[in-house]
């Protein structure tokens, strides 16, 4: 689900990198987080939150296009992770 800018130039993704207030910024920093089902949805936003908050994600999904794109959402704000493809 994008969201298109007023002049339909680009895309705009739902998700966030915003650390939530209550945590520090940095919680999980030198960490590693898997997420699976995280191409879409609760899955996307969980892994976005963690990166948000200084993991680095392994974003899984079935759909190597979902989580490449939940990925570069990641590395556009500032957060790192790599990709997997795999049933779990």
């Amino acid at each position: 689900m994008h969201h298109q800018t007023a002049d339909a130039t680009r895309e705009i993704s739902p998700y966030r990198l915003e650390p939530l207030r209550t945590f520090p910024r940095d919680l999980f920093a030198g960490k590693t987080v898997i997420v699976t089902g995280s191409g879409d949805g609760i899955g996307a936003a969980i892994a976005v939150l963690f990166a948000a908050h200084g993991a680095r994600v392994a974003v899984h999904d079935l759909r190597e296009d979902s989580a490449r794109r939940i990925l570069s959402v990641i590395a556009e704000q500032g957060g790192e992770g790599d990709a997997f493809v795999a049933d779990l």
